[in-house]
């Protein structure tokens, strides 16, 4: 996931959407950290911002820094959104990634253009996204990532859960991001997600 990603920084931590595959992969990792922040280990949202104090390595023209990867922007509060958005416009010749499940948390802000905005959209089904997580449904998040105004969106497909193909291709159309990421769950054997066949998801690819 990301291999364009040269670096992450989490300079806020924790989520309440409660997605099922993130205990085993995100949540999971935060558990090693109990005994250095507990809020970490709660996966409470909290800030961080001492982590922007580093200078961010360089990024090429595809390459960028994942930012919140331990987090979503939806429970960021303001003074660390302004704070990692003024860190962005000050390292200006780096790309940046900031994700939410939901977007319409990003309206109101001035994005640089060295800033991705990213949402994730893992089925165009309402009714399975509601089985698994707290988050906007999927309707939701694709009708407020499309009237956002930013010039660099992605949109993560992953885990991948059953779809219907022509709705969804036409919601990604229709987003028209510059990069779009999709991918099974790396847990299969834990989560047990609802997934598409293999055939289906190549038919979304082609």
């Amino acid at each position: 996931m990301y291999k364009e990603a040269v670096k992450t920084i989490s300079p806020f931590v924790g989520c309440l959407f409660d997605c099922k595959y993130c205990y085993s992969s995100f949540r999971r990792q935060m558990k090693r950290r109990k005994h250095a922040c507990q809020l970490c280990y709660t996966y409470t949202p909290h800030p961080h911002l001492e982590r922007l104090s580093k200078r961010p390595p360089k990024t090429t023209k595809d390459q960028f820094i994942f930012l919140c990867d331990f987090s979503d922007w939806h429970f960021i509060h303001d003074e660390a959104r302004e704070a990692i958005i003024r860190y962005c416009k000050f390292y200006s010749d780096r790309n940046f990634l900031i994700q939410t499940k939901d977007p319409a948390s990003f309206q109101g802000y001035d994005f640089s253009e060295n800033v991705i905005l990213g949402t994730t959209i893992e089925t165009n089904s309402d009714a399975l996204c509601r089985e698994i997580s707290k988050a906007p449904v999927p309707s939701q998040r694709f009708m407020d990532f499309v009237v956002l105004k930013h010039k660099r969106k992605i949109v993560t497909i992953e885990p991948v859960l059953d779809f219907e193909l022509y709705t969804l291709l036409d919601w990604l159309i229709e987003i028209d991001p510059k990069r779009i990421y999709i991918g099974y769950d790396s847990h299969p054997n834990i989560n047990r997600l609802k997934e598409p066949p293999l055939s289906k998801v190549e038919r979304l690819v082609e």
